[in-house]
């Protein structure tokens, strides 16, 4: 096993019905926070689990989605290793 931390993201503001996934993680180099950091822009996804086919295992299901970085005041979008 590696030594390096698995880069991913951390899912620290849901609500609502999908408040149970509070704190999961998607992968760094294939996900919707990865396009957001990337670009450095929201985005707004319509089927998001059509391209991201591991989201179609989290219920309930939502046909649209929104991605917004946060900025700790560094003037860039924020990423973190996971483990």
């Amino acid at each position: 096993m590696s030594t390096r931390a698995r880069r991913c993201f951390r899912a620290h503001a849901l609500s609502g019905e999908l408040a149970e996934h509070r704190w999961g993680t998607t992968p760094r180099e294939f996900s919707p926070c990865a396009m957001v950091v990337d670009s450095n822009s929201l985005q707004l996804m319509s089927d998001p689990e059509l391209h991201y086919r591991y989201l179609a295992e989290v219920t309930p299901e939502d046909p649209r989605g929104l991605a917004v970085s946060f900025d700790l005041g560094a003037g860039e979008p924020s990423e973190r290793s996971g483990r």
